[in-house]
């Protein structure tokens, strides 16, 4: 029997929405936990675990459980933004402490990872879950009371409040509000950048990607302007907003304008592996498989470090039929990310298509060793080639 190609798990676990991983009904502690200790080698597991300790103030346990998370799936993008949160989370009170026993520098680099973090989170998936960054900037809200300094505050709230609750609808009412107020100028070009940022996020969970680009698009104008001007500055680069704009083109179907762009933000950072990732994903909608593996092997330059992009250039390899390659690369990817089950299960079904049954024998035994609960499915499939294998 010829093995299928398991297309579920080619995937990354950041590249599915954010909305589809999530239950109904938020898990207990208990419930996350017991899962974690059921599933330690699942990312997700480790991830709803943190949320937990995040939503119980325990910032030192959510802090490990996300790092782990990424460890486990280094495209994970929720577990990159809910990272970026801590440091802040964590309040005054902690940092004067640490100040004062460590140096100002621990804070200092504290707040440069937590924004390298929040940077890759939306690098990652612009679709990340931005109702936890909403329920920080909440947070922060409650601790004190809300000084209204600029005149786009209050508004600027009353939307934060609403992507918490996953109302984007309501949200995206309030910031279009505000752009259309007076005092905004024109086309909110007197707005602040965070303001155009959320506005542009909110459209995006809308599937309103051509009213996301067009924000995107503002920043990237207003990013450059900035760049220009001594103290001009914004919370991303231009290239980042960039990024956000060919994104939304490409979501939008705009293939041709959303690789001009992804290529004009290479110009200008060759190592964003990510715009390599979404290159070669439009090339392998379109089947031009050799355009897809080089951008797979030019990610993969970029950005050594990460096997999991071993293992996406494996699964290219295979879906174009090279099957003799995608083998030897996904080998590769086995030892470089051993905690991969997208890896050993994709090695197997290689193996198995080109009767190397030893290789498949372990590469599927390892499989079901690492695989977490939830890939029950391919658990079931893998058991049934074993039993079929000489």
């Amino acid at each position: 029997m010829t093995p299928r190609l398991g297309l579920a798990l080619l995937g990354l676990v950041a590249a599915v929405p954010a909305a589809a991983q999530r239950p109904p009904r938020p898990p207990t502690m208990a419930e996350r936990e017991a899962r974690l200790a059921a599933d330690s080698l699942d990312p997700m597991a480790h991830y709803e675990a943190g949320m937990a300790y995040f939503d119980a103030d325990r910032w030192d346990a959510a802090d490990r459980a996300f790092r782990r998370a990424i460890a486990l799936a280094p495209q994970y993008a929720d577990a990159y933004l809910a990272l970026s949160l801590i440091p802040e989370a964590r309040g005054e009170k902690y940092w004067k402490k640490r100040v004062k026993d460590e140096g100002a520098t621990v804070l200092e680099e504290a707040l440069r990872e937590a924004h390298r973090f929040y940077r890759r989170a939306f690098l990652l998936n612009p679709l990340v879950d931005i109702r936890l960054y909403a329920r920080a900037r909440e947070r922060q809200t409650r601790m004190g009371p809300l000084v209204i300094v600029w005149w786009w505050q209050a508004g600027y709230r009353k939307a934060i409040g609403h992507v918490a609750k996953g109302d984007f609808d309501r949200a995206s009412t309030e910031l279009t509000k505000l752009f259309h107020d007076v005092r905004a100028g024109g086309d909110g070009e007197r707005l602040p950048f965070d303001v155009v940022w959320l506005r542009g996020l909110v459209a995006a969970q809308l599937k309103d990607y051509p009213a996301a680009a067009a924000d995107f698009a503002r920043l990237t104008g207003r990013a450059f302007a900035a760049e220009q001007e001594p103290g001009g500055g914004s919370p991303f680069a231009t290239n980042d907003y960039r990024y956000a704009l060919a994104t939304m083109r490409h979501f939008s179907g705009q293939y041709g304008e959303a690789l001009a762009t992804y290529r004009r933000t290479l110009e200008f950072d060759v190592g964003l592996y990510q715009s390599h990732i979404q290159i070669a994903r439009i090339f392998e909608a379109r089947s031009m498989w050799d355009s897809a593996i080089v951008a797979r092997r030019s990610a993969i330059d970029a950005n050594p470090d990460d096997g999991s992009l071993v293992t996406d250039l494996g699964a290219t390899l295979a879906l174009s039929g090279r099957e003799s390659e995608a083998e030897a690369v996904l080998a590769d990817a086995v030892a470089r990310a051993p905690l991969d089950p997208r890896a050993a299960y994709l090695l197997g079904l290689m193996a198995l298509r080109r009767d190397h049954a030893d290789v498949a024998r372990r590469s599927f035994e390892r499989f079901l060793a690492i695989a977490p609960s939830r890939y029950a499915a391919q658990v079931a499939e893998v058991r049934q080639h074993l039993a079929a294998l000489p």
